[in-house]
């Protein structure tokens, strides 16, 4: 876990993340807005979604599943968590969920075998900081959203066996650090 808190006001709210991915769809810049969209639902660290290919997805009518490969080692450096899967609603009409369905859209143009993005862990961080700059004013990295995700999550009132398995951890303490949300919400 990093060793870092980020601060309450750098957390990232739904417009912040909303105007970011309407910038980059304004841009037609496609692999940024799903950049957006998997780290806004995921939360997931960037080697994570570096390696996601179509197969790590199941699509079906009301809920998408993504299965992140965690590769999570213990203290006797053999692999305790090498995969976890979340799930997502998807909602129709009003409701819909616009993250979840450009991911959708996107794994279903997708050739099996292929990646879900062409690019590594350094043009993610670039590129959102670049949007994060343009958009908010100030750098954004992965963890900003890792860490907005966890809170998002914490103020659902997810418990902390849920959220280990959101965030991908071994141990209840490493959640701690993640979370902004008012204490007696967390299970």
């Amino acid at each position: 876990m990093p060793r870092y808190k980020t601060p309450i006001d750098q957390l990232l709210r739904e417009e912040d993340v909303s105007s970011m991915l309407s910038f980059a769809t304004e841009q037609k810049w496609k692999q940024d807005a799903l950049l957006i969209c998997m780290c806004w639902k995921t939360g997931a660290r960037t080697h994570e979604i570096s390696e996601l290919k179509k197969e790590d997805f199941k699509i079906f009518n009301d809920k998408l599943q993504i299965r992140l490969h965690t590769e999570k080692k213990g203290e006797s450096n053999s692999f305790i968590l090498r995969e976890r899967t979340l799930e997502f609603a998807r909602p129709r009409g009003v409701e819909l969920d616009l993250y979840v369905e450009n991911i959708v859209q996107h794994v279903e143009e997708l050739a099996p075998g292929q990646p879900f993005f062409d690019f590594g862990d350094r043009w993610m961080q670039k590129r959102l900081n670049i949007i994060g700059l343009k958009v908010l004013g100030r750098e954004v990295c992965v963890y900003h959203f890792r860490h907005s995700a966890m809170t998002r999550e914490a103020g659902k009132g997810h418990g902390t066996p849920d959220l280990m398995h959101f965030k991908g951890a071994k141990n209840p303490r490493s959640v701690d650090g993640y979370l902004h949300a008012t204490p007696y919400v967390v299970k």
